[in-house]
């Protein structure tokens, strides 16, 4: 069995989180920057979005291609243009 994808979970930036007109074309873009950062580490962001019913404000779900290896070493390295603080990730397991 191998770790196929990422559920990262976690609290929007306070710099991203306000009452605005423009947040939402903020938050496209940086979501937009960090699926494109993940490329560069072989990952591939599938989605994300607002979990409802939960603590957390913001859900990412990365393909990490049957490894942790790249995934580690991306939040290591890009951990300050994340969108979000507060992380928590959950391993999705497939056979």
């Amino acid at each position: 069995m191998k770790v196929k994808y990422v559920m990262v979970f976690g609290k929007i930036k306070a710099d991203l989180y306000r009452a605005t007109e423009s947040t939402i074309d903020e938050m496209n873009k940086a979501y937009r920057k960090l699926g494109e950062t993940a490329e560069k580490h072989g990952l591939k962001l599938l989605l994300w979005g607002f979990p409802l019913g939960m603590y957390d404000e913001s859900v990412v779900v990365f393909d990490v291609g049957g490894s942790m290896d790249n995934y580690l070493k991306f939040f290591e390295k890009n951990f300050a243009i994340l969108p979000f603080t507060n992380i928590r990730t959950h391993p999705i397991v497939m056979p």
